[in-house]
C-alpha cells in the first residue's frame, strides 16, 4: 500500500499514538479498513493490541464511517467531560 492513500486514523477519538502505532504495524491505516471491520477482525486487533471491548465502547467503526463521509471527527474531550 502507498503510504499517502493512508488516512489519519489518530481522528479517531481513542486512539492514542500508542495506538496508532500498533494499528500501523498491523498495517490498518485507512477508514474504510476500519469501518469495515467485522467481530472477528475487532476481537483479533483489541487481542493483539490488548484493547479489550474499547473498539465498540469508542465506536470506532461508526467514527471511521463517519469520517469517510466527510463529517468532522468527535471532538476528542466529548468523553472526557461527559465523565465529570
Amino acid at each position: 500500500p502507498v503510504a499517502s492513500t493512508a488516512d489519519d486514523i489518530s481522528l479517531i477519538a481513542g486512539v492514542g499514538p500508542k495506538i496508532l502505532k500498533g494499528l500501523t504495524d498491523m498495517a490498518v491505516t485507512t477508514f474504510a479498513q476500519i469501518a469495515g471491520w467485522t467481530d472477528a477482525d475487532v476481537e483479533r486487533i483489541e487481542t493483539e493490541l490488548k484493547l479489550k471491548g474499547r473498539v465498540a465502547r469508542e465506536e470506532w467503526i461508526e467514527q471511521a464511517k463517519e469520517l469517510m463521509a466527510g463529517k468532522p471527527p468527535r471532538a476528542k474531550t466529548d468523553k472526557a467531560r461527559s465523565k465529570e
